[in-house]
């Protein structure tokens, strides 16, 4: 994130910023908040918006995935009440139902209040990547500033299009920048043991995945339908399980490359797939990889490989997360995702750093959810970064501006200097007190007291 500009590196006193937000919460059967946790994440960056002199915030947010058409149980006018309800009287928050017609709204937007538009994805142009819509959008505020990594992964208009009408003025926020850190640091240099876990039907959807991961990785545990192509390809006779022949020649050199990181089932459970008079279609039974008997159909990984799995990952210090590890959705005994997940559960006590994909985390409860070394993403943004790609969110904000080291040490003594003059006035004093983020920022404040003493001067 170093490499794009930091709303806090940008004077934005007496400015509309428009906030790019998470405000996907979970909801109830009736469509009730269930959980206000990204609510409450959210006040990070308007706390700190608020505390800037007279700024407006307008945010922007998606709610489930309406595809396009207005679905009244998906507004996002409950969430606006909440968001009052925690802030309080702090701010005053609003709420506009129509995102092409908000400018009615922005006029009456008083200093210091915020206005929250209606579910960004009621409107098909938001897919598009519209830039159109992205223009409409662009004209509510005067900065730009991506404040949710759930979104980076998106082409889409509140996303890409709209940083085209901010050039050098599209930002990125706190909660964007933290999670993008622990996720860099998780991935990139991870504590170790580093262990994937890797499962689904199809190995063709997580090629490029395991081509990237696995020369960083400590182990990479391979389940679901993707061990069988695996298993395959070194002879093993899985009966009537479907594979991939066409991976076949991937299988075998991954793992001739790399069969000391790579773990397989060593055991499955199965299911009969006959049925007779003495005989449920439903018969259970644990079958080694070596012997299945041709009427039964392997349906998870059995108790051998989830305890040689969980012991792993018991001991793992980054662990990630994508794709179940049955072969079907049959209602089993001894299910992978109840081992795999207290296995996990056991190594977060231990302080182990989780990458989860979605799906996989909704097996986790709540609390855990909700830690910060727990990184929940997407199946569409876990495809991409697993991959090595860019976010194109994040490549769509502005570059942050490149200086000489010489350049650098020049500002470090202006700051310096500066540090032992008076405080001519209270909000003087009050920008000297605070910490400065960066050395952009001094020197912004530098620029405003030098063009201060001059004037008193003159």
């Amino acid at each position: 994130m170093n490499s794009k500009l930091y709303y806090k590196n940008v004077d934005l006193q007496g400015q509309s910023v428009i906030v790019r937000v998470d405000l996907d919460v979970p909801l109830t059967a009736d469509f009730k908040i269930e959980d206000n946790t990204r609510i409450r994440k959210v006040l990070l960056i308007i706390e700190q918006l608020l505390n800037i002199q007279g700024t407006k915030i307008i945010l922007i947010s998606h709610l489930g995935n309406p595809n396009g058409t207005i679905q009244p149980e998906l507004s996002l006018k409950p969430v606006a009440d909440e968001l009052q309800r925690i802030l309080g009287d702090r701010a005053k928050v609003k709420f506009s139902p129509d995102c092409m017609n908000a400018n009615n709204d922005i006029k009456v937007l008083e200093v210091h209040e915020i206005l929250l538009l209606e579910n960004i994805r009621f409107y098909k142009e938001e897919q598009d990547n519209s830039m159109f819509f992205g223009k409409i959008l662009s004209q509510y505020g005067q900065f730009y500033i991506n404040d949710d990594f759930a979104s980076v992964h998106l082409k889409v208009a509140s996303v890409v299009s709209i940083t085209q009408f901010f050039p050098g003025k599209s930002l990125y926020g706190d909660n964007l920048k933290n999670e993008a850190q622990i996720l860099s640091q998780a991935y990139q240099t991870p504590s170790r043991p580093f262990v994937a876990v890797l499962g689904g039907a199809r190995i063709t959807e997580k090629i490029n995945i395991m081509k990237n991961m696995i020369k960083g990785l400590d182990k990479m545990i391979i389940g679901g339908g993707m061990s069988s192509t695996f298993l395959w390809s070194m002879g093993k006779d899985l009966g009537q399980v479907s594979v991939q022949p066409n991976c076949q020649s991937f299988c075998k050199q991954l793992l001739e490359q790399f069969k000391h990181k790579i773990l397989l089932p060593s055991d499955y459970y199965a299911t009969s797939n006959q049925s007779s008079t003495n005989q449920s279609s439903n018969e259970q039974a644990v079958c080694s990889i070596d012997k299945i008997p041709i009427r039964y159909d392997p349906t998870d990984i059995g108790p051998i490989s989830q305890e040689q799995f969980s012991s792993i990952i018991r001991t793992a210090k980054t662990i990630v997360l994508y794709g179940q590890l049955q072969l079907s959705q049959s209602d089993i005994q001894g299910s992978s995702a109840q081992s795999i997940t207290q296995a996990a559960i056991e190594a977060l006590k231990q302080g182990a750093t989780i990458i989860v994909n979605e799906n996989e985390a909704q097996s986790l409860n709540s609390k855990v959810r909700n830690l910060s070394n727990v990184i929940i993403m997407s199946e569409e943004s876990m495809q991409t970064y697993l991959q090595g790609l860019p976010f194109p969110g994040i490549e769509a904000l502005t570059d942050a501006p490149v200086e000489s080291e010489d350049e650098e040490n020049e500002k470090e003594v202006e700051i310096k200097k500066h540090r032992g003059r008076p405080r001519k006035t209270l909000d003087n004093e009050f920008k000297i007190n605070q910490q400065f983020d960066s050395i952009d920022a001094a020197e912004i404040f530098l620029q405003e007291l030098q063009q201060q003493e001059n004037h008193a001067i003159a």
